[in-house]
């Protein structure tokens, strides 16, 4: 109970501090200047972000589904029904943390047991959190030729990055490597013990999907280009005229602060480093910080879709909280 309730405390400060962020940057930007730019968006480009960001959704489950099949299982619709329960989960936990309820959804469907599921979504997530990684190297790129960057976005987005890149690394090395190699990167972390069990009966169905490597890469650019796609009709809505790849590169390099773990899925930090970048970027703040509230909105609004599976699964989430850490 104790436990419980210091995370319970925990997430309430970081919910706090995120809001106290965002409450700022509304204060100093003039909030009612930002509301009106919101409220005169083109709705059929928010609309048209809306289902771009589905149809990412869908590669993902894809994905996932795809990769249970490495692993022997046979999988339905029931694994799209997981993942965006596990994505509105994402939306309001530190570092996004929360999408890794994913295995309990899919076990409570029928899907696949708890290893299985973890198998085919640790590995992938740090091949994509290297990949987010480099993207992001493209961007500050694209940002020092154009304009330059202010040392401050610099060293948060350094931050990110080397954050995103340690546990990518850390994630990946735990899974596709061998015995010796991963049991000393998994001693280092606290904890760990008590989850060895599970964690080699995971790495087993793991390696099965090694070989998936091409097809986990193939589907992830696909995936970023459609978020790039969907950052660009946001930008459009509000009347921008950036080209599609300045979205392209920006996404990977501002979404790292969404991994940052103060406040729940980057509240504040996201919106504070995509307005200070599309100012350099020559977007006047008040159209940044509009930018960076509606593309949330715009991926929260479709996430909200998982809310139901996220309801009917309370049981199963409430037995993890409890203790049940066998994971079959």
């Amino acid at each position: 109970m104790a436990k419980v309730t210091n995370k319970v405390k925990r997430t309430i400060i970081q919910c706090i501090i995120g809001i106290s962020i965002v409450a700022a940057l509304l204060y100093k930007l003039n909030a009612r200047e930002i509301f009106d730019v919101i409220l005169k968006i083109d709705v059929r480009y928010f609309l048209l972000a809306a289902i771009t960001y589905l149809l990412y959704n869908v590669l993902m489950a894809f994905r996932v589904s795809y990769l249970l099949g490495k692993v022997g299982k046979v999988t339905d619709y029931h694994v799209f029904s997981a993942h965006m329960g596990a994505m509105i989960a994402s939306d309001v936990t530190p570092a996004r943390g929360g999408y890794f309820i994913l295995p309990y959804l899919l076990k409570r469907l029928n899907q696949s047991d708890v290893a299985e599921g973890m198998a085919v979504i640790i590995a992938p997530a740090g091949l994509e959190f290297i990949l987010k990684v480099a993207g992001g190297f493209l961007g500050i790129i694209l940002l020092f030729s154009s304009v330059g960057i202010n040392r401050g976005i610099l060293v948060s987005l350094f931050i990110a990055g080397i954050m995103c890149l340690a546990v990518g690394i850390v994630m990946v090395g735990t899974m596709w490597t061998k015995e010796s190699v991963s049991s000393n990167l998994l001693s280092k972390i606290p904890f760990f013990g008590k989850f060895q069990k599970d964690y080699l009966r995971i790495k087993e169905k793991s390696f099965m999907i090694k070989d998936s490597v091409h097809v986990i890469i193939g589907l992830y650019m696909v995936c970023w280009m459609l978020t790039g796609l969907q950052w660009f009709f946001v930008g459009k809505s509000l009347g921008l005229d950036l080209p599609f790849y300045v979205y392209f590169l920006l996404h990977p390099l501002i979404t790292m602060l969404s991994f940052i773990p103060i406040t729940p899925a980057g509240v504040g930090l996201m919106e504070m480093g995509a307005t200070g970048v599309f100012y350099l970027l020559g977007v006047g703040t008040t159209v940044g910080l509009a930018f960076s509230l509606l593309a949330r909105l715009n991926s929260i609004s479709v996430d909200l879709i998982g809310l139901v599976e996220i309801t009917k699964a309370w049981d199963i989430l409430s037995e993890r909280l409890g203790g049940d850490k066998s994971g079959k």
